[in-house]
């Protein structure tokens, strides 16, 4: 292994943290914006913002403890948590986009 190769793990977990916050960041916009009446929102939105909390950091969790079990260390750890809250961040984006989009 390259002795760089800690650093190149916490560059990486630092990546992966700033996209997922960046996802978050336009997520929690767009529904304030809606909750305003600025934005138009899914129905049940506030339930499913809600909802999605729990299970979402509960697989974040597994992740970075899956990956602390395997040896990875915690920067590792981070950068799958991150990628793994980093997907349904990325597709309530999507989502909220695209249904003022269409409608």
């Amino acid at each position: 292994m390259f002795p760089t190769a800690p650093v190149l793990d916490a560059w990486r977990a630092s990546t992966a943290v700033g996209q997922m916050m960046a996802e978050t960041q336009w997520v929690i916009a767009l529904r304030l914006w809606g909750f305003a009446g600025a934005w138009s929102l899914p129905p049940g939105e506030a339930e499913r913002m809600m909802s999605e909390k729990g299970p979402a950091w509960m697989a974040a969790w597994q992740k970075a403890a899956e990956a602390m079990a395997s040896g990875a260390g915690p920067a590792v750890a981070a950068q799958r948590a991150a990628l793994r809250l980093h997907g349904p961040a990325r597709a309530n984006r999507r989502r909220l986009v695209r249904g003022v989009v269409k409608g």
